[in-house]
């Protein structure tokens, strides 16, 4: 082997290790920014179905026992309706429901992915590291086009990212109040600790918004 070959070898190595990294960089921020999404529809149901006391620990259990994270936000989306609906906070809840709907198709094209660098098949190609099926999976694309138009690169794992990150803000938003009415100072969403600079315990405090109660058909 020539020295410019092996030259040539070690610079894509170099360049793969490069790309791979800020792939698993930007695959890593969107499944934290996601978990902080399944920590807020938590906490939403918490407030639908008033289980701040007594009735927390079973409500933690049972709620966390359901595996699919699409059957959680139904559960969540259910105690909300049946505890609010008729009033202002069912009303700012539903676009929020629908919005978490339609992440999780994307949060659940991507949870179970591998990285790999799709080598250049032509002149104006350029080397891209992506996520998609894994080796064997008989899906897996073996073209550079194909697994290019399937696959999530790391531009696109950035996006949703970004856009997790808003709808948790939103969903912050909604949920804290509540807490905050409910339990004041004693309230676990004052009293956590920061982890990051995204960290909602690092946001102001919201507004403390009072709670509309849904009216009974009974006189």
């Amino acid at each position: 082997m020539s020295a410019n070959k092996l030259a040539e070898i070690l610079r894509h190595h170099n360049e793969d290790l490069e790309l791979l990294k800020e792939l698993k960089i930007a695959y890593a921020s969107a499944m934290w920014s996601w978990s902080r999404i399944e920590s807020d529809l938590f906490a939403v149901y918490i407030a639908a179905i008033d289980g701040f006391k007594a009735n927390f620990i079973a409500a933690q259990e049972s709620y966390f026992s359901v595996v699919s994270a699409k059957n959680r936000l139904d559960i969540t989306h259910h105690a909300a309706k049946a505890s609010w609906n008729g009033t202002q906070l069912f009303t700012e809840w539903q676009p929020l429901q629908k919005m978490c709907y339609a992440e999780l198709s994307s949060r659940g094209r991507i949870a179970h992915l591998t990285g790999r660098v799709l080598t250049p098949e032509k002149p104006h190609q350029k080397r891209m590291a992506i996520i998609d099926e894994h080796f064997w999976h008989p899906n897996r694309k073996t073209s550079y086009n194909e697994a290019k138009s399937v696959g999530f690169n790391t531009t696109q794992l950035q996006e949703m990212s970004k856009k997790w990150d808003d709808l948790h803000r939103r969903l912050w938003d909604f949920h804290s109040p509540i807490w905050n009415n409910k339990l004041g100072a004693l309230s676990p969403i004052t009293l956590e600790q920061p982890v990051g600079l995204l960290h909602p315990a690092n946001f102001p405090t919201p507004p403390t918004r009072k709670i509309q109660k849904k009216k009974s058909g009974l006189n």
